[in-house]
C-alpha cells in the first residue's frame, strides 16, 4: 500500500519547486534581456552604418581643393558641400550640381537627415523645398536623390559631428546610434575620414 505525502513533505516539495521556478524565471528573463540587447545592437549598428555609408558616398563626389567653391564646409552645424553630377568630356572638367547637399542631426526625432540649399555664389543659401522657384536645381536633386526635399538617412542617431582639414581636404565624420534604454540599451559609434576625389 502506497503512503501519501505528509504535510511537511508537501511543504518541502513546494519549496523546491518554487526555488526551481524562480531560477528558471530568472534565467529566462536574462535570456530575454540579452536577446533585447542583441536586437538593439544589430539595429544600432545597421543605422549608424547606413548613415555613414550615405555620407561617405556623396562626400567623395565633392572637391578637395582648398580654394574650391564646391568643397565641404560647416554651414551653421550642417555638413554642406557641392558634388559632381556630370563630366564635360570636351573640356575634361567635372560639372557640379547647382545646389549644396547638407547633412544635419534632427535632435527631436534622433534622425540624421539630408536637405538641399541653393548655391548662393560659393556659399549655401536658402533651403530648396520643391520645384519652384529652383527648377533646374530641383531636377538635378531628383536625378541624384529621388524623394522629398528633406530626407532621412539614419534613425536612432544621437550624435553627429565632423571636422574639416582645409589643407588636406579631408573630412572626419563621427556618428553614434543608440537604441533602447536601461540595461538593454545599445550604442554604436562609427567614424570615418573621407577625402573627396575631385580637384576640380
Amino acid at each position: 500500500m502506497r503512503r501519501g505525502l505528509t504535510l511537511i513533505e508537501v511543504v518541502i516539495v513546494l519549496a523546491i519547486v518554487t526555488v526551481l521556478m524562480g531560477s528558471v524565471g530568472l534565467a529566462l528573463a536574462e535570456i530575454l534581456e540579452a536577446s533585447d540587447f542583441a536586437r538593439n545592437l544589430i539595429i544600432a549598428n545597421f543605422e549608424s552604418q547606413r548613415a555613414m555609408t550615405e555620407i561617405c558616398r556623396t562626400l567623395t563626389a565633392s572637391s578637395r581643393r582648398k580654394d574650391s567653391p564646391y568643397r565641404p564646409r560647416n554651414h551653421n552645424g550642417e555638413l554642406a558641400f557641392r558634388m559632381v553630377r556630370d563630366f564635360n568630356a570636351s573640356e575634361e572638367k567635372a560639372v557640379y550640381a547647382d545646389f549644396f547637399v547638407c547633412y544635419y542631426l534632427d535632435d527631436d526625432t534622433n534622425t540624421l537627415r539630408r536637405r538641399f540649399r541653393i548655391a548662393a555664389g560659393s556659399n549655401p543659401g536658402g533651403l530648396i523645398t520643391g520645384p519652384n522657384p529652383y527648377h533646374s536645381a530641383w531636377q538635378q536633386i531628383q536625378q541624384l536623390f529621388p524623394g522629398p526635399a528633406d530626407q532621412e538617412v539614419g534613425r536612432f542617431i544621437t550624435e553627429f559631428s565632423f571636422s574639416i582639414d582645409d589643407d588636406l581636404g579631408i573630412v572626419s565624420v563621427s556618428i553614434v546610434s543608440t537604441v533602447g534604454s536601461g540595461q538593454t540599451q545599445a550604442s554604436v559609434r562609427k567614424s570615418a575620414s573621407v577625402r573627396p576625389f575631385n580637384a576640380d
